[in-house]
Formats: structure tokens, sequence, C-alpha cells
């Protein structure tokens, strides 16, 4: 939370694409693309952010315009805030 409370975070907006969904039996990740920006979670990890699969009522899905307020951490993208259309 103190990299979005101090604004030391990236914004990306645009269509998601190379959309790859959580199954609902889980085991692996829900992954996609938004403006050449890779992002990849799973409702399992024990991160903070955004992890919510649409498999489990998530938001994001092929083809939907969002913003991402993100955050590298080692890597991996992490979702601070999402806005969809």
């Amino acid at each position: 939370m103190n990299a979005y409370k101090n604004k030391q975070y990236s914004i990306v907006e645009g269509r998601v694409s190379n959309y790859h969904p959580m199954p609902k039996e889980g085991h692996d990740y829900e992954r996609f693309t938004v403006n050449g920006i890779d992002f990849e979670f799973s409702d399992y990890d024990l991160t903070y952010g955004y992890r919510n699969a649409a498999s489990k009522g998530g938001a994001i899905k092929k083809d939907l315009f969002v913003r991402i307020y993100y955050f590298n951490n080692k890597g991996v993208n992490l979702i601070l805030r999402l806005e969809t259309e």
C-alpha cells in the first residue's frame, strides 16, 4: 500500500490482449497484456494487489478496456488499482 500512497506506480491503459484465463480448478495463472505490459496472477498467490481471476468472479476478460495502476516488484507487475469500462 505504501507504493500506492506514495505514488510509486506506473499506469497503463488499453484493451486486454493475449488473455489466458485461470481455469476454475486453479493450478495456473491468469495472464494478459495491456499495451505491451504483461500481467499474471493467481487467486492462490499470497501477495498484495489485485488477484481475482475471472473464473472466481474477477473483472478482467479478453478485449476489455482497462486502466491499471501497477507496481513492478522483482520483475512481477502487481496490480494496485484496476479500472474497467
